[in-house]
């Protein structure tokens, strides 16, 4: 393919959806090239990313929102191309406590081509596991989550939080990539939802069972306090009223014709 004319393939290439054109990118230098520019036509330009910023008792799961500021940088990285999409931070400066660690905790990757409203997609990536921290924040900073993103922001003249600029590595927008992410994500969440109910189930009979030990121990222990003199509560029937208590018998054996009675 790499023999016919770049005019003739980069038309081809036209035709290609998203994950075809990344899968194009690996076969040479030349279709990499090609392919990487049909994906930023077609698909990265349309893409904004939302990173969920979290700082205890000041900020929790903020939202800091990112649109394409320039074309795809390809570089050349250990003899293979590697592109960068720069994002810029579209918000305000954000107040923040300069004596607590910054974290990012998960990342939302949006897509919104204009040629149909179907073609709007989100997809959601969460870093429960292996948040973004930095601990201390100078007048100029850098957070990176790796392979993925590169974020440059400064502190302004008030001391709040500013991000600037988001690089991204343009594999971060492969629709199989974040397909596979997503099912990983979803597989991780029902394990944990199972554990959960696993534990619960497991809380739920330990309080069954100190019930019913509870239950069984309370008939005696009321005997023992409501006739302290006597032997037990199976040689004498207890009255606490005192109505009937000479006539009381001491039998322990019941008489299968009173059965019916007890049990009607």
């Amino acid at each position: 393919m790499t023999d016919l004319p770049f005019e003739l393939i980069n038309h081809i290439l036209t035709f290609a959806d998203a994950s075809s054109l990344y899968e194009v990118g690996h076969v040479s230098h030349a279709l990499s090239y090609l392919s990487q520019k049909q994906v930023y036509q077609h698909h990265i330009q349309y893409a904004s990313i939302r990173l969920w910023i979290h700082q205890p008792g000041t900020m929790i799961h903020r939202q800091i929102g990112f649109d394409l500021h320039t074309t795809p940088t390809t570089h050349h990285q250990s003899h293979a191309h590697a592109t960068t999409a720069e994002f810029r931070y579209t918000g305000e400066p954000i107040p923040f406590d300069g004596t607590k660690p910054v974290s990012v905790d998960g990342c939302t990757i949006i897509f919104n081509h204009p040629s149909s409203l179907a073609s709007k997609k989100h997809y959601g990536i969460t870093y429960d596991d292996t948040p973004v921290v930095m601990d201390t924040i100078d007048s100029t900073w850098t957070m990176q989550k790796q392979g993925q993103w590169s974020m440059h922001g400064q502190l302004d003249q008030e001391g709040r939080f500013q991000p600037l600029s988001l690089s991204c590595d343009a594999h971060l927008f492969n629709p199989d990539l974040l397909d596979t992410l997503l099912q990983q994500q979803t597989i991780r969440l029902k394990e944990r939802i199972q554990r959960k109910k696993q534990e619960q189930k497991i809380q739920h009979g330990a309080v069954a069972a100190a019930a019913a030990a509870a239950t069984t121990t309370a008939p005696s222990l009321y005997c023992g306090l409501a006739s302290p003199l006597k032997d037990t509560c199976s040689s004498k029937s207890f009255d606490p009223i005192g109505s009937s208590p000479a006539t009381t018998p001491t039998s322990k054996h019941i008489h299968s014709s009173t059965l019916p009675s007890l049990f009607s």
